[in-house]
């Protein structure tokens, strides 16, 4: 096993040692092998220690650091993600762990923390959440990936609910857990007009709770906006670095096989070069996909040197 396999083995029977209550949402076929990331809910009361466990594997394997970010928090906890990264910069590794605090549909809430806890399984030796919340999960991301035509993403999940009880099953989870009612035909629409009858869904989804709980909808839906405007602005979580000019030039062919490497590692997602600030606005789509901005600047003493890069996204991921 490579690092990242053996780190999350070791840290998932630490989880059970030390009576972690949590559960992984996705991806956890293949375990203890493992990409890039994991996705968990857990309580928040555990939090202390999946810290102190996730510095102790930081010791005990290959990793140099361990970032936590807090941009994602929100005071609505299924808004909620708590971002932690062990990285290698020297090895190119990172493994990424997502902690989220329930899943919502446009600000609606449709599986709180407590009942993924309550409803989770044992598979082998770790826990999953119900296959009865994972298939709902799992028909929400398809309906994104046909409408936004990731074709590659969309025939993996459709794997994943047919794996988990095909569309019959999908249509019962949607039915159960959001209490509206659900036209039977869905089981047998087309790609298209699954992703159209699913737009309408969160619709009626979100009318039926604003209905029930108007001033508790209100705040929430206030607190959405306020949270993506934040995402949006001072919070993207992509990098812009604004380095001094002549040490750019001097170093550009070591700055750009720096980058290649992170980029090849997933560390980060790409990179570009703004050659003056107004180009900046071009870049804006980048900076929301994690990519690394470099500005050369005639005012900035931030030169050139092994730990410039490496810094800047420590910080970022510290954030």
């Amino acid at each position: 096993m490579n690092c990242r396999s053996l780190t999350a083995d070791w840290v998932l029977k630490q989880f059970d040692i030390n009576n972690i209550n949590y559960a992984i949402l996705r991806n956890y076929e293949e375990l203890p092998h493992v990409g890039n990331d994991l996705d968990f809910v857990c309580s928040d009361n555990d939090l202390a220690s999946i810290r102190n466990i996730l510095q102790e594997a930081r010791s005990l394997f290959c990793w140099d650091y361990v970032t936590e970010s807090s941009i994602w928090d929100s005071y609505v906890k299924d808004f909620s993600i708590k971002v932690f990264k062990l990285i290698s910069f020297d090895q190119g590794l990172i493994l990424q762990l997502d902690f989220f605090g329930g899943y919502s549909i446009w600000s609606a809430p449709v599986i709180d923390l407590e009942s993924f806890l309550k409803y989770r399984t044992r598979l082998d030796f770790f826990y999953k959440i119900s296959n009865n919340h994972e298939i709902l999960i799992r028909g929400m991301q398809l309906a994104c990936a046909i409408r936004d035509n990731e074709v590659d993403r969309s025939i993996k999940i459709e794997g994943v609910i047919d794996r988990l009880g095909g569309k019959e099953e999908l249509v019962k989870s949607f039915q159960t857990i959001s209490k509206v009612d659900i036209n039977a035909d869905v089981v047998n629409f087309s790609k298209k007009e699954f992703s159209n009858w699913f737009n309408k869904f969160k619709r009626r989804f979100f009318l039926n709770f604003l209905f029930r709980h108007p001033i508790r909808a209100l705040l929430r839906f206030i607190e959405r906006i306020r949270f993506r405007i934040k995402l949006s602005t001072y919070a993207t979580p992509g990098i812009i670095l604004f380095i001094n000019h002549n040490s750019f030039y001097q170093n550009l062919e070591r700055i750009t096989q720096d980058l290649e490497k992170l980029k090849k590692n997933n560390i980060i997602n790409g990179f570009s070069t703004c050659l003056n600030s107004s180009q900046l606005l071009t870049q804006y789509k980048f900076l929301r996909k994690e990519h690394f901005i470099l500005l050369p600047c005639r005012f900035s003493n931030k030169k050139y040197n092994k730990g410039l890069l490496q810094n800047a996204i420590l910080v970022k991921f510290n954030r």
